[in-house]
Order: structure tokens, then C-alpha cells, then sequence
């Protein structure tokens, strides 16, 4: 079977969306601009998003496997093995794992807009976070943190093995850790969460915490999942 480049499809996209390059040849699917392929993190989660079937379907066998073969192309090209989306090392059962920080937070969650203006953004990380766990934020190497693209309105980064995207126009979530798999279900952040945002830009970082605060039952915590 020959690869073969996607056609047109109904959901298709007429130009790259904000955020995104310009260039086609860096997506996985340059017709339909779709599954951009230009910096690491975005490379997994095209790898993570056309394993799902229900992205596959949209496609013949032939077309799969052209996009395949470039997200496939990219991984390898940003030192990421090729061929399965990319999992994390089996590590021991760690203190993170509890159910609720060992200490009670410093900052109570704001019941009103007001309460919530009046928080700057180590207090917002506080009340999403947790004194603990943004803790352990501040203590990752600042090496193993690297914002990928960012805006008020849009975080992704890489922190560790690890992708954090945070889009304020979707009101969306989307993190691969185990803690934030738990976490997500009470709509709270994990410390690598807490990292990419220490890591923006103070300004943009606000303002996509305060968003997420004001509006948390609006977003989507989604947790990932990897083929």
C-alpha cells in the first residue's frame, strides 16, 4: 500500500488556526491543516490524536498511513521514538499519589468574582495547585520545563516526559500525568501544570489562571491518553 496525501475533508480547515505555522509541510495533515508537527510536544499530540479511531475513520488506509509516516517522521526528527505515541518510564508509587495534599492549602477556593480578583497568580496556583505541589513545581529543573507556544489566551509546553495544553478559546485542559488523571476529577491542576505556568509569562500566566478560576466548570479537564 502506497501513502497517500489526504483529500479535502468536511472538517477540514480553509487556513492554519491562530497559534499554529504557516507552512504546510509541518503537519501531518497539510491538506486540511491538521496535526501540526513543529515543535515536540505538538508532534506527540498528533501522535496521541490520530491514534484515537474516531480520527482515523475520517480517513482511507492509504491516507493513515501518509499521515503516519510524517508524524512518525517528526517524532524521530525531535529525538521522540517513532511508531507509538510516547510513554512515560514505570516509576515507584510516589507521595503525590494521595488523594489530597498531605497539608491544607494556604489559599481556600474564592466563592466570588470579587474573592477571585483579588488574587494574584502565586495565590491563584496556590488554590489550583497546592502549597505541596507547587512546591515540587518550583523544584523541577527549569530545564526539564519548555513553553513550546503561548499566548493570554493559549499555554503549551513540555514539563518533563510530559505535555501541558491549556486553550482559554476552547476552554480546554489536556495533560498526560497520572496525578492530573485524579486531579482533573475535583478540576484542579498537578505540579507539572503548575510548572508551565510558572515557566510563561507572568501576565499571560494570569490571565489563563484566572480564567480557568472564574469559569472552572466550563472547561475541560482531559486527561491523556496514550496509545
Amino acid at each position: 500500500m502506497e501513502p497517500k496525501k489526504p483529500a479535502r475533508k468536511r472538517d477540514g480547515r480553509d487556513a492554519p488556526p491562530s497559534h499554529y505555522p504557516k507552512d504546510p509541510a509541518l503537519y501531518g495533515d497539510p491538506t486540511n491543516w491538521k496535526y501540526p508537527l513543529d515543535t515536540p510536544g505538538r508532534a506527540r499530540l498528533a501522535k496521541r490524536y490520530f491514534s484515537d479511531p474516531a480520527n482515523r475513520r475520517k480517513y482511507t488506509p492509504e491516507e493513515q498511513l501518509f499521515i503516519d509516516q510524517r508524524i512518525d517522521a517528526a517524532l524521530k526528527r525531535f529525538g521522540l521514538a517513532p511508531g507509538k505515541a510516547p510513554k512515560a518510564p514505570k516509576r515507584p508509587v510516589r507521595a503525590e499519589k494521595a488523594a489530597a495534599p498531605l497539608a491544607p492549602p494556604l489559599v481556600k477556593m474564592p466563592k466570588t468574582e470579587a474573592e477571585m480578583d483579588q488574587l494574584g497568580l502565586e495565590e491563584m496556583l496556590l488554590v489550583m495547585v497546592g502549597a505541596e505541589r507547587l512546591a515540587r513545581a518550583e523544584d523541577i529543573a527549569k530545564d526539564r520545563v519548555q513553553v513550546e507556544d503561548h499566548g493570554s489566551d493559549f499555554l503549551l509546553a513540555a514539563v518533563k516526559e510530559y505535555t501541558v495544553l491549556i486553550d482559554g478559546k476552547t476552554r480546554r485542559i489536556e495533560h498526560d500525568c497520572p496525578d492530573f488523571s485524579r486531579r482533573s476529577q475535583a478540576r484542579l491542576f498537578c505540579k507539572h501544570i503548575g510548572a508551565a505556568l510558572l515557566a510563561a509569562p507572568p501576565d499571560e500566566a494570569d490571565a489563563l489562571c484566572r480564567a480557568v478560576l472564574k469559569e472552572r466548570d466550563e472547561w475541560i479537564f482531559a486527561t491523556g491518553t496514550r496509545a
